[in-house]
């Protein structure tokens, strides 16, 4: 018997083995550990305009840096966006400490996870403060922005299409029913 949270954990728990920390990327639907006082502090908000235009102006910075320094753009299509990234990273044209650049390659990570999973982008708090995240249900998210940002920030080797696929898994297996 293993209900969909035992799922989720067990995924967390084998992505925490491993040294991308993609577990850090989502919020379990239910954390035995959370008080009912910090669930009620969690809160899941449409987007505000302000941060709209902060993505909009992070998805053009990164379109900007492929076309200077790869001869391409941004095409909303998965293989093309994904390439961009990945090329971007090992051509080193993002310095692991620019976090800004950093989280707006995580912006078009997360711009791919919305068109294929009809995900919509939020604004989700809690004690920690405030985050941009695509919501999975209710107050369960997947932060996207930082999947890419975590991993360079640390010195470890990036391969966009792993965390991508790691992303997936957990959108996939968090949608599959329950199975009681």
């Amino acid at each position: 018997m293993h209900s969909r949270y035992h799922r989720i954990t067990l995924n967390t728990l084998l992505l925490l083995a491993s040294p991308a920390l993609l577990a850090q990327s989502f919020t379990p639907p239910v954390d035995p550990f959370v008080t009912e006082e910090v669930r009620q502090q969690q809160r899941v908000t449409p987007l505000e305009s302000g941060d709209e235009r902060k993505q909009a102006l992070q998805r053009q910075r990164i379109d900007e840096l492929a076309a200077e320094h790869l001869g391409r753009h941004l095409a909303g299509s998965r293989d093309n966006d994904l390439d961009i990234l990945q090329a971007l990273l090992d051509q080193q044209v993002i310095r692991t400490t620019d976090s800004y650049l950093l989280q707006a390659m995580g912006v078009v990570l997360g711009d791919i996870y919305a068109r294929e999973f009809n995900l919509v982008w939020v604004n989700y708090s809690d004690s920690q403060g405030k985050s941009r995240a695509l919501q999975l249900q209710g107050s369960d998210v997947l932060f996207p922005i930082t999947m890419i940002s975590r991993r360079v920030e640390t010195g470890s080797y990036v391969n966009v299409r792993e965390i991508y696929q790691k992303g997936v898994a957990i959108i996939q297996d968090y949608r599959q029913p329950s199975r009681y």
